[in-house]
C-alpha cells in the first residue's frame, strides 16, 4: 500500500491511518500479533482459557474480518 512500516505493529497502525481498518481494530490486530508472538516464540505458555473462549464464542470472526480488509486492499498503491 506503499507505506514502510517497522513491525506488525507498526503495520496495523498504517492500515488505520490508511482506513483499511476501522478505529477500534488496530487493539484487536495488536492482540492477534501479541497471540502470534506467543505461540510462535513461545514467550509465554498459551493460556487455553483464553483460547477456550476465543473458539467458543467464535472472536477469530472478528480477525477474519480484518484479514478480508486487508486482502482487498493488497494491491493498492
Amino acid at each position: 500500500m506503499g507505506m514502510e512500516v517497522s513491525g506488525y505493529v507498526d503495520a496495523g497502525e498504517k492500515l488505520a491511518i490508511l482506513g483499511v481498518i476501522n478505529h477500534e481494530e488496530p487493539k484487536l490486530y495488536r492482540s492477534v500479533v501479541a497471540f502470534r508472538n506467543v505461540v510462535i516464540h513461545q514467550y509465554a505458555v498459551v493460556d487455553l482459557e483464553i483460547t477456550r473462549r476465543i473458539i467458543t464464542n467464535r472472536e477469530y470472526r472478528r480477525v477474519t474480518e480484518i484479514a478480508r480488509k486487508i486482502a482487498s486492499r493488497i494491491n493498492d498503491p
